[in-house]
């Protein structure tokens, strides 16, 4: 009987062992060997990943370059200059005005800021290139009324399609006109002359206490050269003249560096010019 305990116990050893080798040498397998069926292989990898992102993710159009979103932008062309490819054009047209005006010079654009009557076919805005097409003067038409015309002036570098900067006539005048009205008689001075006026034909009670200006301001270009053109009043129905001041590029802008005053052709109010002499302290 213990001869058969111990051939069965020997038997189960012997089982025991056998099974324990199998799965030692199962769990000593390489992983790759082992998993081999359930990994792509670096080249199969590739060729999954061969498509484009944007295709494989069915992502949205690139935006547009900032030169695609300027053309893309709506605007209308109010002038233009072929030969040069010049325009100027405005992004807003009201009922009474262009606005969002900007000047466009071989694919570049420069906004510009102020607006430009569309409805004033004797007086529209001027587009003028000068200094050998280098630079462009842009003249809007701002207002137009009773005793009332007014004119923006612009200048545009088109070699670096940027602003020049323009000195105002009317800050100007601020600074170098003088004026007063005394017993029916009004007196300008300006640096380089004094004028008198004799009004005492003029009704006195809508006399101003010193003369007025800013009402018509007009530019124009001249042999490729810049004038402004201020009016000068001395009540509401009654001008005395105007003075002209004329343009040159100094230091960066456009400076004031003459001026001139003229009278209307059919003005009958008496007039004395004393022009200063130069050389006077």
């Amino acid at each position: 009987m213990l001869r058969k305990i111990y051939f069965v116990l020997t038997i189960c050893a012997l089982f025991f062992m056998t099974a324990c080798g199998t799965a030692k040498d199962e769990v000593s397998l390489p992983p790759s060997e082992k998993e081999e069926s359930s990994v792509l292989s670096p080249s199969d990898e590739e060729e999954r990943s061969s498509l484009p992102p944007s295709d494989e993710e069915g992502s949205a159009p690139a935006p547009l370059s900032a030169t695609d979103a300027e053309g893309a932008e709506a605007a209308e062309v109010i002038l233009s200059d072929p030969e040069l490819d010049l325009q100027l054009c405005a992004s807003q047209n009201t009922s009474d005005s262009y606005r969002g005006l900007s000047v466009r010079y071989e694919g570049q654009s420069l906004p510009i800021s102020g607006s430009t009557l569309n409805q004033n076919f004797m007086f529209p805005p001027s587009l003028l290139p000068f200094d050998s097409a280098s630079k462009a003067a842009v003249i809007l038409v701002t207002g137009e009324g009773t005793g009332m015309f007014l004119m923006d002036l612009h200048v545009i570098d088109l070699i670096q399609m940027e602003e020049i900067p323009c000195e105002s006539p009317l800050d100007w005048l601020d600074s170098h006109l003088t004026s007063r009205v005394s017993g029916g008689i009004a007196t300008l001075s300006l640096p380089d002359r004094d004028m008198t006026f004799d009004l005492r034909e003029t009704d006195p009670d809508n006399l101003y206490e010193e003369a007025g200006y800013g009402g018509i301001v007009k530019y124009a270009l001249v042999n490729d050269e810049l004038y402004a053109e201020v009016h000068i009043h001395i009540s509401p129905v009654v001008n005395l003249g105007y003075v002209t001041l004329k343009y040159a590029l100094q230091d960066g802008r456009y400076a004031i560096t003459q001026v001139d005053f003229g009278l209307y052709e059919d003005d009958l109010i008496p007039c004395e010019i004393r022009l200063q002499d130069p050389g006077a302290e």
